[in-house]
């Protein structure tokens, strides 16, 4: 298995160069030489010499001791296995363990509401040495973050009988471990699937003409919502990624491409978007609560809207047809999607009147969903606008 290589930049790369007294400008191969002879490698083999530099820095950035130990090596094959019990003797210190790892066995299927895990930081690491060990994974993201507490268990304790010179000889179980809690979610697995399967097929057809005119669509969200109970049963975004990409370490090259596609930006909870033609069903509702259109009054799409002379919206029905759609009481708005009816109603009722019942469905706040960076997205109020300097 290959050692771990770090990459460091920028102000950290600075921090790192300061911390061992080494000039900014100063060369890989001089860095390699530094640390080659910090750790007295006699080896002339830069890829020997770069291997052992690995280990050692491991060791003394982690730590490591007969009762701390440190992970050189993960998902070896059964040969290596064999090899090093068969010699064991010759290899005084260095053990084989077996540990549980998270399968994430739907692959990108709700990638965006569960999250993923990562190894533990050293900040992390530093702050709970009593909770994890330096080469633990913990939730970075979704549910595995928020509920890291409940879903970790509870470790449990080895006596390890020891050689001086680190060989084991014997093991007791002291404290048997606890396995963590089970976070039951209210997403239908099916639904969800089906949701997203929408979405991406929807967003290609967008991007290739599909409906009409090609458009550069980069993504979208979908979400599913029991309209009696609130409880969401599905949430997807696109586009997704896979969480097991996180489980052993993520590459640089697979990181860069989710990055570069911005799959990790749950557009469902920390995107903010104009809601389009759907918030006309608050505007009808508006209406007919302060009384400023009735259910029976018609309102004439003559396919302009001309209230005002710097600024004279059209019904989307003009654009296509080049006339309005007539005579409309507010069920055929609705059914028609008229847009003249609804500058009519919202201009009646005014920017106030129409804002306060937009925070009455709760809109301009968080839904406090548990999942992490929810955006409360904004309500065009007239104390919003003079911020924008309009």
């Amino acid at each position: 298995n290959e050692c771990t290589e770090y990459t460091i930049e920028g102000d950290t790369l600075k921090k790192w160069l300061s911390k061992y007294k080494l000039a900014e400008n100063t060369k890989v191969t001089d860095t390699i030489e530094y640390f080659k002879k910090k750790y007295e490698i006699t080896s002339e083999n830069l890829t020997d010499v770069r291997k052992i530099l690995s280990i050692r820095y491991e060791m003394t950035n982690k730590g490591y001791s007969s009762t701390k130990s440190l992970g050189l090596a993960e998902n070896v094959s059964r040969e290596i296995v064999a090899k090093i019990s068969e010699r064991n003797a010759d290899f005084p210190g260095v053990t084989i363990t077996t540990q549980s790892s998270r399968k994430y066995n739907y692959g990108t299927l709700a990638s965006h509401i569960l999250g993923y895990i990562g190894k533990i930081s050293e900040k992390e690491y530093n702050e709970e040495q009593d909770v994890y060990k330096n080469d633990d994974y913990v939730g970075r993201t979704g549910i595995e973050s928020l509920f890291e507490n409940y879903l970790r268990g509870t470790k449990g304790k080895e006596e390890i009988e020891m050689t001086v010179d680190g060989t084991v000889t014997g093991e007791t179980v002291t404290k048997e471990p606890e396995q963590g809690s089970t976070i039951v979610l209210t997403i239908d697995s099916k639904l969800q699937e089906v949701a997203e399967t929408a979405l991406k097929n929807n967003i290609e057809k967008i991007k290739n003409g599909g409906f009409s005119n090609r458009y550069d669509a980069k993504g979208g969200s979908v979400a599913v919502i029991d309209v009696h109970s609130g409880e969401i049963l599905a949430m997807a975004s696109y586009p997704d990624y896979d969480p097991n990409s996180w489980v052993g370490g993520i590459s640089v090259a697979e990181y860069n491409q989710i990055k570069e596609n911005n799959a990790l930006f749950n557009k469902a909870v920390s995107g903010s978007y104009a809601p389009g033609s759907i918030f006309k069903m608050v505007t009808a509702l508006a209406g007919l609560e302060t009384g400023v259109i009735s259910t029976n009054e018609k309102i004439n799409d003559t396919g302009i809207y001309t209230k005002y002379k710097d600024y004279q919206p059209r019904c989307w029905y003009y654009n296509s047809y080049h006339r309005g759609h007539g005579y409309l009481n507010v069920s055929g708005a609705i059914q028609h999607s008229c847009n003249y009816f609804f500058y009519e109603t919202g201009n009646r009722m005014g920017i106030n009147t129409l804002d306060k019942y937009a925070q009455y469905f709760g809109l301009g706040t968080k839904t406090g969903i548990e999942l992490p960076s929810e955006t409360s997205g904004t309500l065009a109020s007239p104390e919003v606008a003079k911020k924008l300097g309009e």
